[in-house]
């Protein structure tokens, strides 16, 4: 059985009751179903090879057929855990092999697909051999001699060809030819196992010994391994190497596959070169596609927030499809700014601001909404404009000030730098030369005007719904308290929104989910510390937190109605001494 492998799962096997094909189908729909990714069964057989085949015929009509056969046949039936059959009728009876042509161009047109429609990788196809017979070997000679090969997979101990592929792929390891009498019983052992005339055995000897010339397209995998997830891995680690790609191409194919264990081991090794942005551009598709275990897997290579999170990104992130969310975060901001959105609108970093302001309430107020944000956010978008952006944003359907970029200050030139992840190039608009600003004396000294770190992308996973990506940002980064009632804070507004907005009961009950997680995991923290420390688990209560507009934990969980955060011991501690603090006599001696 063949299988093209990608993200929109395809198997690809003869689809009759006969062999591996019977269970192909089967273990599909019984161990394919552990995550969301939709998964096709295509059985592609001769026409001329399925018993009771006139029951299939007619148009645009359902037709029952019993997959009842005569074990004396030459015949098989159609395996019903298939999804989709393909069936070649070349005017044979009972003769197998017609459909293979049919076959390898469907495979070929597949592999022109992409494997994610963020990704420019083409889909991989891969050959599995499990058991066969003897059509099977002229088929995986034609995969590994193809240009460019299709790694073939072989499970050794499954029987017949492929346990003859494993060992004739072990005999040959140093030398190409086997000593005469190993290949005397080889000859023997291939008569036997295919039940063919010694002169037939020998074809097939020569075919086999021809898909040698490729060894290095074929991988064996011992199908007795205990460990199941061992093949997963072997049989993308033999596409990726099969593929040829380069370092990045491979990266994104690991990232479709999601297999995060693969890429660390055959793709991040030491000593292997990256194009510049190519890290940068696996980081933001491991967001999008929300692979948690890729993002971890960057951070832990030295991929750092500060330096991958520019407006742009950010703004990409906020505005990538994703159905109801979209609908969810317009409905927000058009309740934050009270104004109704035209279709095809681009959220800004600026709205995502006004609806953190609204979700929150009081006097918060986010950095994206500050003053010198607007203004540099203003001059930022009036450079790209001059440069002839790809993709300008208007300025005026956000209400944003006309501002002249000329006689640059060092506040613009922090923003920038912190904006974009390279050294920007300042355009000489009266000569058309670029040149490279030079470094202004004390800029390195200087506070930054804005530095992204993982509050802006904790947010957006909270905004976008993401739960194990927020849970998995808010464990990076300063103030992890802080983090988790804001997270509580906004779950719940957002929750109280959805509900006032009449929408999906579903959509409610998955923010108050995800508030009460966050919600004990502050109660949690502040327990862990109120036992370490009592005083410095007080103070950090009430101590402002500088990256959330100067609110206190205490503030937060309050305004979130966090009842548990507030009857905790340590705030009611707090509240006590704040209380009745300057009655005590040990603290106070002065007081008669």
């Amino acid at each position: 059985w063949f299988i093209p492998w990608n993200c929109v799962f395809t198997v690809h096997s003869a689809a009759l009751c006969t062999g591996v094909s019977k269970y192909v189908g089967e273990a599909v729909k019984t161990f394919g179903g552990h995550n969301l990714r939709k998964r096709n069964t295509v059985g592609i057989t001769p026409w001329g090879v399925i018993h009771n085949n006139s029951d299939l015929v007619g148009r645009d009509v359902f037709r029952p057929y019993q997959p009842l056969g005569n074990p004396l046949s030459k015949r098989a039936c159609l395996n019903g855990f298939h999804s989709h059959f393909l069936l070649v009728d070349d005017g044979t009876l009972g003769k197998h092999g017609c459909h293979q042509g049919l076959r390898r161009k469907l495979e070929k047109h597949i592999q022109l697909q992409k494997i994610h429609p963020r990704l420019n990788q083409g889909v991989p196809v891969v050959c599995v051999v499990v058991e066969g017979g003897p059509a099977i070997v002229s088929t995986v000679l034609d995969y590994v001699s193809n240009v460019p090969p299709v790694p073939v997979f072989v499970f050794e101990g499954s029987g017949r060809a492929a346990d003859l592929l494993a060992f004739l792929h072990k005999q040959t390891a140093n030398d190409r030819q086997l000593d005469a009498d190993i290949k005397e019983d080889f000859l023997l052992r291939i008569g036997d196992v295919f039940r063919v005339e010694m002169a037939e055995a020998s074809q097939l000897y020569t075919l086999l010994l021809q898909c040698m010339d490729h060894r290095q397209s074929i991988t064996i995998f011992d199908s007795e391994s205990d460990d199941h997830a061992l093949a997963d891995a072997a049989i993308l680690t033999t596409s990726l190497k099969g593929t040829k790609a380069s370092p990045a191409e491979q990266l994104s194919m690991a990232l479709a596959w999601d297999r995060a264990d693969v890429a660390q081991k055959e793709v991040l090794v030491y000593g292997q070169h990256w194009p510049v942005g190519s890290l940068e551009q696996a980081m933001l598709d491991a967001l999008v596609m929300d692979r948690v275990s890729f993002v971890k897997l960057l951070i832990d290579n030295g991929m750092t927030m500060s330096r991958f999170l520019t407006v742009d990104r950010l703004e990409e992130l906020y505005n990538m499809p994703q159905g109801q969310t979209d609908c969810f975060l317009h409905h927000l901001v058009e309740d934050a700014t009270k104004t109704s959105l035209p279709i095809g609108y681009r959220l800004s970093l600026i709205d995502m601001g006004l609806v953190i302001e609204y979700l929150i309430g009081g006097a918060y107020r986010s950095n994206y909404t500050r003053k010198h944000f607007r203004a540099a956010y203003s001059r930022l978008q009036d450079k790209e404009g001059r440069q002839g952006s790809s993709a300008p944003r208007s300025r005026q359907r956000r209400g944003l000030p006309q501002i002249s970029t000329k006689g640059r200050t060092v506040q613009d030139l922090h923003f920038f730098r912190t904006a974009q992840p390279y050294k920007f190039k300042e355009q000489d608009f009266s000569t058309g030369n670029s040149r490279e600003v030079n470094p202004i004396p004390g800029l390195v000294n200087t506070p930054l005007l804005i530095a992204f770190n993982f509050n802006d992308v904790f947010v957006w996973a909270v905004f976008h719904q993401r739960q194990q990506m927020a849970l998995f940002l808010w464990q990076h980064g300063e103030e992890a308290l802080a983090r988790a009632t804001v997270a509580c804070k906004l779950y719940r507004s957002m929750g109280f929104e959805a509900r006032q907005g009449s929408m999906d009961d579903n959509i409610s009950e998955r923010f108050k989910k995800y508030s009460l997680e966050f919600g004990q995991l502050a109660v949690d923290m502040l327990d862990c510390a109120f036992r370490q420390n009592e005083q410095m688990a007080m103070k950090l209560l009430t101590s402002e937190m500088e990256a959330w507009s100067h609110f206190t934990c205490l503030q937060m969980a309050v305004s979130s109605c966090h009842r548990p955060f507030v009857s905790h011991s340590c705030t009611q501690t707090l509240l006590t001494d704040l209380w009745t603090g300057p009655l005590n006599m040990r603290k106070n001696s002065f007081v008669k």
